[in-house]
């Protein structure tokens, strides 16, 4: 699967919070230049951040 570039656009902020409550999550493989963190509280699969795959358990930040 190949991983789409995503723009990322926020001029006037330094620091972007959202909280998603999902039952599942099915965002696309994506890549962009910012950091991006992600609080996993619930749930468990297959984390993939670049070429490296991992389980991904809850209570779980995903760098």
């Amino acid at each position: 699967m190949r991983a789409t570039k995503e723009h990322v656009h926020h001029p006037h902020a330094t620091l972007r919070c959202l909280r998603l409550e999902l039952s599942a999550f099915k965002a696309p493989r994506h890549r962009h230049h910012h950091l991006e963190l992600t609080w996993v509280e619930r749930g468990e699969g297959l984390r993939q951040v670049g070429d490296h795959s991992a389980p991904l358990q809850r209570a779980t930040w995903c760098c």
